[in-house]
């Protein structure tokens, strides 16, 4: 799963990943589908670039075509953390 983000400062800060993630089985008929995940990539926040690593813990429920998600990123151990909500669309 590619991850590309971008910071609004002076200079640009930005962050290109690579993760995986991994679902975790609950009851079949369970309406959150909970996954974990990790991943490496580089990341440029100010003047300092560096080598990261991610760590992913988040849920998605089933919501009309698409998949409502929460996420939560830790970048480099507690570093830069990362809370994310969002719509994914199935093509």
């Amino acid at each position: 799963m590619p991850e590309l983000f971008l910071g609004a400062t002076d200079p640009l800060s930005f962050g290109l990943s690579v993760n995986g993630i991994r679902p975790i089985d609950l009851k079949e008929d369970s309406q959150i589908k909970p996954y974990v995940g990790a991943g490496l990539g580089y990341m440029k926040i100010y003047d300092d670039g560096k080598l990261n690593l991610n760590l992913i813990l988040g849920t998605y429920i089933n919501v009309l075509d698409g998949k409502l998600y929460i996420d939560y990123t830790i970048r480099n151990f507690f570093d830069y953390n990362q809370l994310s909500v969002g719509y994914k669309l199935n093509f």
